[in-house]
């Protein structure tokens, strides 16, 4: 909560009081923050008559002017504190959801000679950002790495988290680049880690097809919702064959001669009732 008052120039030490304080609501769909607010009379020194007659407050509360009436009545000459205004504003917050701090002051005239006139000063008010969807991934990358027949690993970076911690990340693979073949999800409870996704750190392992170009694209969420996508990556699974290189069998890559290029070709083997995919 934010105070601010200043003395009235009457003979009584009566003195005018702002308070401003965020009221703890917040519009997320309207971008704004309820901001609550009263115009108070501090009492100075007793042992004078009210006039029974009508008065003036303003304030601006954060710019946003507001004024009314209140009455010096005889019955509430020994009240330490009066409430002559009170309200509720809203303030808008920025497309990232901040919220810059703001002054507000309230100002009372009266006719009465013991009361007086005068002005609070500033009271200063913030209040908390809100929160946004996250924005997207960044820096994804295929990991060379871990290119297998079967699947491939992916790397990333997340983006800001715009105000609300984020809960978890979706990985989505597909065969086409507008991924209208999805053939992986990678959400909860599959456990995509911060950061990495790969379709063979499950169990079971998600099978990529052999030889065949995949796409990846990355998002986070929040409790707003969730990012836009990343940036597309792509590779190509290594086509299900091997070659001794001295010390260990490595995955290579097949290739058979169509008449005119050399094409990716796909290694499957006869299980008794099917061909399968070499893996």
């Amino acid at each position: 909560m934010a105070y601010s008052e200043g003395q009235l120039n009457g003979g009584a030490n009566y003195r005018v009081g702002i308070e401003v304080w965020y009221s703890g609501t917040q519009d997320w769909n309207a971008n704004t923050s309820r901001f609550d607010w009263r115009v108070l009379l501090q009492r100075g020194s007793d042992g004078f008559a009210y006039s029974g007659s009508t008065q003036y407050w303003s304030a601006s509360i954060g710019g946003t002017p507001y004024s009314g009436t209140f009455v010096l009545n005889q019955s509430e000459a020994t009240v330490a504190t009066r409430v002559v205004g009170a309200g509720s504003t809203w303030h808008g917050h920025d497309s990232e959801g901040y919220r810059p701090g703001f002054p507000s002051s309230a100002y009372i005239d009266t006719n009465h000679g013991n009361v007086g006139d005068g002005g609070s000063g500033d009271a200063w008010v913030d209040a908390p950002r809100i929160p946004k969807t996250p924005a997207a991934p960044h820096s994804l990358y295929v990991d060379l790495s871990t290119i297998r027949p079967s699947s491939f690993g992916v790397r990333y970076t997340r983006g800001d988290a715009r105000g609300a911690g984020i809960d978890y990340d979706h990985a989505q693979w597909a065969t086409d680049s507008s991924f209208t073949n999805v053939v992986w999800n990678d959400t909860p409870p599959s456990g995509n880690p911060n950061g990495y996704s790969n379709p063979s750190g499950i169990n079971p392992p998600v099978k990529l097809r052999p030889g065949t170009v995949h796409y990846v694209r990355v998002r986070s969420h929040n409790s707003r919702g969730w990012s836009p996508w990343s940036g597309t990556v792509s590779a190509r699974t290594l086509s299900g064959a091997y070659v001794w290189n001295g010390t260990e069998w490595r995955p290579c890559e097949v290739r058979a001669w169509t008449g005119t290029t050399w094409a990716t070709g796909e290694v499957r083997s006869w299980t008794g009732t099917e061909w399968k995919e070499a893996s």
